[in-house]
């Protein structure tokens, strides 16, 4: 994903830009992905809810399946970046391994709130 493609995909009209997250495809950095979000924040001033665009960082290759260091620094680096979404991919066998699905929402959000969101009823 470069800049110039993002802008394609914005102009289309797309409601989540989804971009690799840093370190997940050969060449792609943290920097890539704030010049790509700082694109679409300035693309979203003075629009309404419906008409702006938000960007998902997506963990969806071979290092979702990766040790919980890698998955926090990704994760980091992709909050860092301004990421408003992250995606961590299935590529064990059509899953995510769990303790990493945990390892990146207690990085991003900390462990006290991670445990409320998982025991939080969806009911409510």
């Amino acid at each position: 994903m470069t800049l110039e493609i993002a802008r394609k995909f914005v102009d289309l009209g797309v409601d989540i830009l989804l971009v690799p997250a840093p370190y997940t495809v050969p060449c792609f950095q943290e920097a890539d992905l704030r010049a790509i979000v700082d694109f679409v924040r300035s693309h979203n001033v003075g629009k309404s809810i419906e008409e702006k665009v938000l960007v998902m960082a997506a963990n969806g290759t071979s290092q979702d399946s990766c040790d919980s260091e890698t998955i926090k620094k990704i994760g980091l680096a992709a909050k860092a970046a301004g990421a408003d979404l992250q995606h961590i991919g299935d590529s064990m066998n059509g899953i995510c391994l769990p303790q990493n699905i945990f390892t990146l929402g207690q990085a991003l959000r900390g462990y006290r709130h991670q445990i409320v969101m998982l025991s939080r009823s969806v009911i409510r």
